[in-house]
């Protein structure tokens, strides 16, 4: 045997044994997912994911408390909180796009659900007056009971622009 075949031997051999290693549990995909997209006035852009285990991660893109990626856990009760307003959206079965423009410079909040085998995503422009108000408001207390306050550095209903001539 030439020395490149033992090399390819013992390559193969490690790939091996790395395979059989134990490895840490997957997280797979998130229970929740929360997008909030920019505007062009002061409207904060991140993301927020929570896992099943609790275990949030949150990326300040811009306009945020927070730059980059942090991660959090939530206690228990949060989490069982998060379930029952998942649960109450599920039963709202919300289309999966709100996006005509009847209010300018309003972000998008894209909202994604992943329990068990339902698996939903909503794209909601936030000046779409006819998407359901109830939408906005699962939007909003997603971040609430999250906590993002902090990390974002304003108010959850103290996001986006106030436009006078809109009825939002």
């Amino acid at each position: 045997m030439t020395c490149r075949t033992h090399a390819s031997i013992v390559v193969v051999l490690i790939s091996i044994g790395c395979a059989g290693a134990p490895r840490a549990p997957s997280q797979g995909a998130p229970l929740v997912r929360l997008i909030r997209g920019s505007c062009d006035g002061a409207c904060p852009e991140y993301e927020v994911s929570v896992y099943g285990d609790g275990r949030v991660d949150f990326v300040g893109v811009s306009r945020t408390a927070k730059s980059g990626r942090h991660t959090w856990h939530l206690a228990p009760s949060q989490l069982e909180s998060l379930h029952r307003e998942i649960d109450a959206a599920r039963r709202a079965s919300y289309s999966s796009r709100y996006d005509a423009i009847d209010c300018a410079d309003y972000p998008t909040v894209t909202t994604e659900i992943h329990e068990g085998a339902f698996a939903k995503v909503v794209a909601h422009y936030r000046g779409d007056e006819g998407a359901p108000p109830a939408l906005a408001a699962f939007e909003d207390a997603l971040d609430r009971l999250i906590g993002t306050e902090p990390w974002i550095g304003l108010r959850v209903g103290d996001m986006g622009p106030v436009d006078p001539t809109c009825h939002r």
